[in-house]
C-alpha cells in the first residue's frame, strides 16, 4: 500500500480484514470444509452400537457419542440408516459423510477410506446361565453352543480350536439375538457366543441371569469411516473423539450402554 490511510480509508479496510477473518473462522467453527452438518451412516439393527428406536428415531452407544463428538466439532448431525458393510453405496449413493459401526481398520478398508483412531473395542465371547454346571470351555464337551447366524461371535467361534469339542462339532445358528438368548434361557444351548458389547447390555437388567466365561474367541477394535478425499472431517472428527476420551465422556457414555469401558 502506497502512502499513508485517511481515517475513512482506514476504517474500510480495517472493516474488509475483519470481514475476512470472520468468514475463515465461519468456516473453521462450522467443522468439516465448511459443512455445518455432517451426516452419518449407521445400522439401524444393531442394538446396542445403533438402533431405531420405538419413536423411530436413532438411538444407541454410537449415536450418542457421535452426537456429543458433533457438539465438540460444532456442528450438527443427520443420521441415515444405510447398509454398513457395502461402504461403496453409502459413501456414493447414500451421500453419507461418515459412516459409523463396526469397521476395522483392514488393509482394504485403509484403502478405500480414510480411517480415524479405533473408538471401541469390542471382544468375542461366551455366555452361560448363571446356574449352569459350565465353569470353562473343557466343560462344553460334546455340548451345544449357538450363536447368531454370520455375526462377529460365530465367526470367532468357527475359527476357534473351541468348536471342535461342541456337540456334533457344529455352532447352532440363530437368525437374531432375541432368539439366540432365548435359546440359553432355556437351555436349549449351553453356551452363547456373543459380543461382550450385547452381553454387557444384557446383563445390564440381568445381572444376576448369566455368565461370561473367561474364554476371549477374539478381539475387534472398530474405526470411524470417512470419505478418502476429506482428511479435513476425519482430522476433526478424530479430535473430537480424543477430547472426549481425555474428559471421560466417552467412558461414560459406554458404562451407560454397557455397563463398562469398552472405548479403552
Amino acid at each position: 500500500m502506497s502512502g499513508q490511510l485517511g481515517s475513512g480509508e482506514m476504517r474500510k479496510y480495517i472493516k474488509s480484514v475483519f470481514a475476512v477473518l470472520t468468514a475463515a473462522m465461519m468456516v473453521i467453527a462450522s467443522g468439516c470444509s465448511g459443512q455445518k452438518t455432517v451426516t452419518i451412516g449407521i445400522d439401524s439393527n444393531a442394538k446396542p452400537l445403533s438402533f431405531r428406536g420405538e419413536d423411530g428415531t436413532p438411538d444407541g452407544f454410537i449415536v450418542e457419542l457421535s452426537r456429543e463428538a458433533a457438539r465438540r466439532m460444532g456442528v450438527s448431525v443427520k443420521f441415515k440408516y444405510v447398509n454398513i458393510d457395502d461402504k461403496s453405496k453409502a459413501f456414493n449413493k447414500d451421500n453419507v459423510d461418515v459412516l459409523w459401526g463396526k469397521i476395522e481398520a483392514t488393509d482394504e478398508n485403509k484403502k478405500n477410506m480414510l480411517l480415524t483412531k479405533n473408538y471401541m473395542s469390542d471382544r468375542q465371547i461366551l455366555l452361560v446361565n448363571a446356574d449352569s454346571v459350565i465353569e470353562s470351555t473343557l466343560d462344553l464337551k460334546d455340548r451345544p453352543v449357538g450363536a447368531v447366524k454370520n455375526s462377529d461371535a460365530e465367526k470367532a467361534l468357527l475359527n476357534s480350536s473351541l468348536i471342535s469339542q461342541v456337540k456334533d462339532s457344529k455352532c447352532e445358528e440363530f437368525n437374531d439375538p432375541v432368539s439366540a438368548f432365548a435359546a440359553l434361557d432355556k437351555s436349549r444351548i449351553d453356551a452363547l457366543a456373543v459380543d461382550l458389547s450385547y452381553a454387557s447390555n444384557s446383563m445390564s437388567a440381568h445381572a444376576e441371569q448369566y455368565r461370561i466365561l473367561d474364554t476371549i474367541l477374539a478381539n475387534k477394535q472398530y474405526s470411524v469411516a470417512v470419505r478418502r478425499n476429506d482428511a479435513l472431517l476425519r482430522d476433526k472428527l478424530e479430535k473430537a473423539l480424543s477430547e472426549l476420551k481425555k474428559d471421560g465422556t466417552s467412558s461414560s457414555i459406554s458404562a451407560k450402554w454397557f455397563g463398562r469401558d469398552l472405548t479403552e
